[in-house]
């Protein structure tokens, strides 16, 4: 359920909220016009002086240290603000440990270099053009090829997986999908197929979503679920083959499938939002008067 609030009046002229939409933390509060890095709460109208959107994450995170906690927002967005900022942390430290490996990598190359040009230093000085062309030979293993290549592609794999991850929490906060969607036992396997695609592969659009449904067999189909406190459940399907989905077609149809189920178990009824469609709920809400409708992509019955 989307949900917006506005703050009361603090004396202050409070703008709207910010158009920087590559951070899904300005969605939460108002800039404070003329003021540096300033920022107002939308749920306890706090207002935070400093620290810009991080300070804002903390604030909402309950993150105690920088800032007061906010006692008014929700679960949802709390945890969506904790994960903000732990991928942040996270970033952080990978960066660092990747900085610190190639510390380690190029120390550790000095000191077998020094080594050797010790040991070379005690040969016959007869030897001294040989010498140097060893010497040479030295400073190619300084940092191989092989090495720089690793750490490379390993920030590289990571900072895509990073880009990856933030594209993919973008579009769940702004579209408001539940969390426990990823549960779902259809969630993984999604990934899989999307993955095994590999570059340049475009998910359904809002059209091609909305679209009827059709079996192995090419046959149209319209699929009846209910929800009821155990869970949803697949009720029937109807083939549509040769009918025309019309307003009085599809009438008879829900009308059945109400009665199946039973009126009084029937609060609320949603369907596509074809016009026929439209017509056909409007038709049985009026009817029963017990239930309302809703219009929405799938057909399902609560």
């Amino acid at each position: 359920m989307n949900t917006s609030g506005s703050g009361n009046g603090t004396g202050d002229s409070i703008g709207s909220t910010p158009s920087k939409t590559d951070d899904p933390a300005w969605a939460h509060c108002l800039i404070v016009p003329g003021r540096r890095n300033q920022t107002k709460c939308l749920y306890c109208d706090k207002l935070i002086l400093g620290g810009g959107i991080t300070r804002l994450k903390e604030h909402l995170a309950e993150i105690k240290g920088n800032v007061g906690a906010c006692k008014k927002v929700s679960a949802d967005v709390k945890w969506q603000m904790q994960q903000l900022l732990s991928e942040i942390r996270k970033g952080k430290e990978k960066r660092q440990r990747l900085g610190d490996m190639v510390e380690s990598q190029c120390d550790s190359q000095t000191f077998v270099d020094k080594d050797d040009e010790i040991e070379e230093s005690h040969r016959s000085q007869s030897h001294v053009a040989q010498q140097k062309k060893n010497i040479n030979s030295y400073f190619v293993l300084r940092t191989t090829h092989g090495a720089q290549k690793t750490i490379k592609n390993a920030l590289q794999s990571r900072e895509k997986q990073e880009a990856a991850r933030m594209a993919i929490a973008r579009w769940w906060y702004d579209a408001n999908v539940p969390f426990h969607a990823t549960r779902s036992k259809y969630y993984l396997p999604m990934w899989d197929a999307v993955t095994s695609m590999g570059p340049g592969f475009k998910g359904p659009s809002y059209h091609d979503l909305r679209d009827g449904w059709t079996n192995q067999r090419q046959q149209p189909i319209i699929n009846f679920l209910v929800y009821c406190p155990r869970g949803s459940m697949f009720l029937k399907s109807v083939n549509t083959s040769g009918l025309t989905k019309d307003a009085d077609t599809l009438e008879r149809m829900f009308d059945e499938v109400v009665k199946e189920v039973g009126v009084k178990n029937v609060v609320q009824f949603i369907t596509d939002n074809d016009d026929s469609f439209k017509a056909a709920g409007k038709r049985l809400e009026a009817k029963y008067s017990t239930f309302f409708g809703l219009l929405v992509l799938p057909i399902i019955l609560t």
